[in-house]
């Protein structure tokens, strides 16, 4: 799921950027940099968190994404969760 902290004058060009870069999940309209902060995310974006299953989050990335980052959270959510976990926490500047 995406999270959109755009303001009431920019909202409605957020139907448009979905399908300009053919995103096909969930876009979470309203959200807030409080919201973000509740999340362990920090007040910037970008910002990723990666929830398990159950729905806990269990890996956070504040700032732009690596392709590697993204891999191995991904890989190790999706192997069962064995193995050593990837860092909880990565902050770019």
């Amino acid at each position: 799921m995406a999270a959109s902290l755009d303001d009431a004058k920019s909202r409605s060009r957020i139907p448009e950027f979905i399908k300009q870069y053919e995103i096909a999940f969930p876009v979470w309209t309203g959200a807030t940099g409080d919201d973000l902060f509740k999340m362990g995310l920090g007040e910037a974006v970008p910002a990723t968190a990666f929830l398990d299953a159950e729905g806990r989050i269990v890996a956070r990335i504040s700032g732009q994404l690596r392709d590697n980052e993204i891999r191995e959270r991904l890989d190790w959510l999706l192997g069962g969760q064995s193995g050593p976990a990837p860092k909880g926490f990565v902050q770019h500047l």
